[in-house]
């Protein structure tokens, strides 16, 4: 099994919005973390013997971001829902997660 194994070349990642959920299928994990300072969210799937990604995901609403990097997010217990907080802003955006 490889150790410390780089996920992500140069990221700029902001310092909060981290959170990680269970797959659909009971066994895989999934773990989402934002840009610093654009409407994207990158992803990674982790499964017992790799992981998938970066995956990048660019929201398309009338976001409550960018350049909003302080807060927090976390997903509903069954994982169709991710919630975002904006501490800049004061404002929570909801998406629905698939």
């Amino acid at each position: 099994m490889k150790k410390r194994i780089t996920l992500i070349q140069n990221p700029k990642l902001a310092n909060w919005q981290t959170t990680a959920c269970r797959h659909g299928n009971g066994r895989d994990w999934w773990l989402v973390k934002k840009h610093i300072n654009k409407d994207e969210f990158y992803t990674w799937r982790f499964t017992p013997d790799s992981i998938y990604g970066p995956n990048v995901q660019t929201l398309q609403n009338d976001s409550i971001w960018p350049f909003s990097n302080v807060g927090q997010s976390e997903f509903n217990k069954d994982a169709t829902l991710f919630a975002q907080t904006s501490k800049s802003y004061y404002k929570v955006q909801i998406n629905y997660f698939d």
